[in-house]
């Protein structure tokens, strides 16, 4: 049996779209190309690149603050790509020696919301702010484009109170925990909002998932006492 191959692309883009660094890295066959991703239920989903520079990606120097990545990945057997990872610029490193050709890129990537915890509010009345329009305002302050997927229901339950000298983040977590919502970081850069007890419920009577052997790219194990 032939095993699936896969054809990767990871595009380097603008917070506004226009695109920065368009590459293949299955076609390009750079053996100094490292790309990977993660995610958990404790952290946000988030990438990490690495190229030794050369002419072609010269254009990488520019990447900075506010611009973004996507990383897709497609079957041999399928027309379309799927987004493995989508995120927005978190840091560089750039290494350069005098005796040597190249020099070497790392970069990292993390989903856009993590931008919210660098957003400090002083003094500010939340009393009747929809969530809806809480998250609007962070997101508009903090600019970052985050599509939201949750019920109308949900996005129009109110703070009420007020708040001083914290994040963003955190007072969006804090009202999470109060309300009883599952939030879930999407790798796609989008974020799920969910009742605690509708999610409890979709994981009690969704169809298990069959991960096949051909499916696998590549696999890493620890362990440790």
């Amino acid at each position: 049996m032939e095993k699936n191959k896969y054809e990767n692309r990871i595009i380097f883009y603008h917070n506004n779209d226009d695109v920065i660094l368009d590459i293949t890295p299955s076609l390009d066959k750079d053996e100094s190309m490292k790309i990977s991703s993660s995610s958990s239920i404790v952290e946000f989903p988030s990438l990490q690149f690495e190229v030794n520079l050369k002419d072609k990606y010269n254009a990488l120097y520019s990447i900075s603050d506010n611009d973004m990545v996507k990383f897709l990945i497609k079957k041999n057997d399928s027309d379309m790509f799927d987004t493995l990872f989508n995120g927005t610029f978190l840091s560089k490193n750039i290494k350069m020696e005098k005796d040597k050709v190249f020099s070497n890129i790392k970069m990292q990537f993390i989903h856009s919301f993590y931008k919210i915890s660098l957003l400090q509010i002083r003094t500010k009345n939340m009393e009747n702010i929809t969530l809806l329009n809480f998250l609007n305002e962070v997101m508009t302050a903090a600019n970052i484009n985050c599509k939201i997927i949750a019920k109308d229901e949900i996005l129009s339950l109110c703070f009420h109170g007020k708040v001083h000298n914290t994040n963003a983040f955190r007072v969006f977590k804090e009202f999470c925990i109060m309300n009883e919502l599952i939030v879930i970081f999407e790798s796609n850069n989008s974020i799920s909002i969910d009742f605690r007890k509708s999610m409890r419920e979709k994981m009690h009577t969704s169809i298990p998932i069959t991960i096949k052997q051909d499916d696998i790219v590549s696999m890493r194990m620890n362990e440790n006492i």
